[in-house]
């Protein structure tokens, strides 16, 4: 029992080793199809030419002959017009010999059908802004497929949209579109060894696009933003501010639904920076998008609210005097001043300059006169 055991052992072992030509894979290139081998060295010397066999399906018998003068060293082989006029699930193995001592065997591959397996799908997690160079960071996760080989990744704002179909990192950066201009789309995909590519998700990833609007009067900052595609729900969006160049600090948030933000306490005369962070919700990780950064300058004076009339009285002529105290940190274009007539406020004179002194001589000094 025992020798039975060693001589099977034997005959298997063997068998496992003398499989010297071993193929790789084989791809649909269109019209034809592209076959991949690789050569084991062994204590056997390989005669260089080998036949390859085929047949255009499982069910087509027998497997005929294809070439019969191939160069084993060249590790492939293109079978032209093999798809013509349509696509066929092709089946090939290769025969070929080997001088093994004083004897010549011949041997054979196993059989090798056409690769048309895509691979998993990939999925961006996310398209975001950095608010200092203004470039588009997209990250996903990465793609488990036995046979992965590559990612595609797409930018639909551009002529060509295809960025790259050799990527194999998890993170792209794309420096070559403005997202200060527009909101930016992107796709992935993958693809393996024979560029079989899995159709990318029909949802893509659109990077957030921040404006804003500012009332140098008021100095207040209005500020709007293109809510976050590519995600189930937003859950919510924080606000960041720099206030001249001193670092971005949180200044508010809003729910995921609402996107749009007013900012009340700009001081005058500032130069401030402004992003948005969206937080996507539903999701076990922490997963952010931010927009791009947007610039405003905020008035140079104060706002002229603090204007006021210091006291009305009749002077030495006998006529009413309004005198008006201005707010001396504002820069102002006009005073207007305006006096109640039936009811209703009338405006009847403009201060310009540096004046603070008018007479209504129209009034009467013995009458009640609001102004």
């Amino acid at each position: 029992m025992k020798l039975i055991l060693t001589i099977l052992c034997f005959v298997f072992s063997y068998q496992l080793s003398a499989q010297k030509i071993q193929f790789i894979r084989g791809c649909n290139g269109g019209p034809d199809n592209n076959i991949y081998w690789r050569i084991y060295p062994d204590s056997c010397k390989l005669i260089s030419t080998v036949k390859l066999f085929g047949t255009e399906s499982q069910f087509v018998y027998p497997f005929s002959i294809i070439d019969s003068s191939l160069t084993a060293s060249n590790k492939q082989y293109k079978h032209a017009g093999a798809n013509i006029p349509s696509n066929k699930p092709w089946l090939y193995y290769l025969e070929y010999r080997v001088i093994c001592g004083i004897d010549t065997m011949i041997r054979y591959t196993d059989t090798l059908s056409i690769d048309t397996v895509k691979p998993e799908a990939t999925y961006l997690d996310s398209v975001s802004v950095d608010p200092t160079t203004n470039w588009v960071y997209l990250g996903w996760t990465s793609n488990k497929s036995i046979d992965f080989n590559t990612y595609y990744i797409y930018n639909f704002d551009r002529v060509n949209p295809i960025l790259t179909q050799t990527h194999r990192d998890t993170f792209y950066v794309d420096n070559g579109v403005d997202p200060k201009n527009k909101s930016l789309t992107y796709q992935i995909t993958s693809s393996d060894s024979c560029d079989n590519a899995k159709p990318y998700d029909p949802t893509p990833h659109k990077t957030i696009y921040l404006t804003s609007i500012i009332d140098t009067c008021t100095n207040i900052v209005n500020l709007n933003w293109s809510k976050y595609i590519g995600w189930p729900d937003v859950l919510k969006y924080y606000i960041f501010r720099n206030i001249n160049q001193n670092g971005y600090a949180l200044l508010d948030s809003t729910i995921g639904s609402i996107n749009t933000f007013s900012d009340k306490s700009v001081s005058y005369n500032s130069s401030i920076l402004y992003f948005v962070r969206a937080l996507k919700g539903s999701s076990s990780r922490l997963i952010t998008s931010t927009s791009n950064s947007i610039g405003v300058l905020s008035g140079k004076s104060i706002n002229p609210s603090q204007t006021q009339i210091e006291y009305v009285t009749n002077n030495n002529s006998d006529q009413i005097e309004i005198q008006i105290k201005p707010n001396i940190s504002a820069n102002y274009s006009e005073i207007g001043l305006y006096k109640y007539v039936n009811q209703s406020p009338i405006k009847i004179y403009t201060y310009t300059g540096n004046e603070n002194l008018y007479q209504d001589l129209a009034a009467p000094n013995t009458a009640v006169n609001r102004y």
